[in-house]
C-alpha cells in the first residue's frame, strides 16, 4: 500500500497529529460505515495535466503532418482518440464521487459555476449551460464521444433514459479549469479528503 505525505498548513510541530498527514492512494478494504474511499489528488491533477497536453500536441501533429497525413502519423490520431477518451472518463467519473463526497459532507458553493458548455435536446430549440456535474454525467454516459482537437473541444452524443436524444458540446479547457478547482476544494478541506 502506497502512502504519501501531505504537509497541513500550521502542523509541522504537532507530532500527535501525524496520522493525518497521509493519504492512502489506493482504495480502503472492509470499509465501515465512517470509513470512506481517499483520493490520490495528484494523480488525478496528473490526468487533467496529460488530457490538456494531448489537446495541445495535437495541433503540433497536424501541422507537422501537413495537408497531406503520412501514414506513420495516422496512428497517432488513433492514439491521441483512445488516450483522449480514457482520460475523459476517467477524471469524470473521480470528479463525480468527489462531488458527491463533498455533498455528503454538507458542503456548498465549493466549486465555482462555470459553463463548461452546453446541451441541447433534439426536437427542442434552445440550449441549456452545463456545469461540472453535467459534464461529468454527459461524459459516463455517452454513446458518441467526438474529439475536435483544433478547437479543444469535445461533442457528445447520448440518450437519457425516457429516449430524449442530446448533444453536449464541451469547452476542454473550462473542463479541466474546473476539475482543477474540484480538486483543490477537496484537498484543502481536510474533514473530507483525510483519513482520520
Amino acid at each position: 500500500m502506497m502512502l504519501r505525505s501531505i504537509s497541513r498548513p500550521n502542523d509541522s510541530q504537532n507530532l500527535a497529529g501525524l496520522k493525518h498527514h497521509f493519504r492512502l492512494s489506493v482504495p480502503l478494504l472492509d470499509m465501515k460505515k465512517e470509513d470512506k474511499y481517499i483520493f490520490d489528488s495528484i494523480s488525478l491533477e496528473k490526468e487533467c495535466y496529460h488530457l490538456s497536453a494531448l489537446f495541445m500536441a495535437s495541433n503540433n501533429i497536424q501541422n507537422i503532418q501537413g495537408k497531406k497525413p503520412k501514414s506513420q502519423f495516422k496512428i497517432f490520431s488513433i492514439y491521441e482518440s483512445q488516450e483522449i477518451k480514457k482520460l475523459l472518463i476517467s477524471i469524470s467519473i473521480q470528479l463525480r464521487m468527489i462531488d458527491d463526497l463533498m455533498k455528503d459532507y454538507g458542503r456548498r458553493n465549493y466549486i465555482p459555476s462555470k459553463k463548461i458548455g452546453t446541451i441541447k435536446y433534439y426536437g427542442k430549440t434552445n440550449s441549456k449551460k452545463m456545469s461540472i456535474r453535467d459534464t461529468c454525467n454527459k461524459v459516463i454516459h455517452a454513446k458518441l464521444l467526438t474529439i475536435v482537437p483544433h478547437k479543444a473541444r469535445v461533442i457528445l452524443k447520448g440518450t437519457e433514459s425516457n429516449e430524449d436524444e442530446w448533444s453536449a458540446n464541451i469547452s476542454v479547457i473550462a473542463y479541466i479549469e474546473s476539475a482543477l478547482d474540484l480538486i483543490k476544494s477537496y484537498d484543502e478541506d481536510w474533514d473530507v479528503s483525510a483519513y482520520k
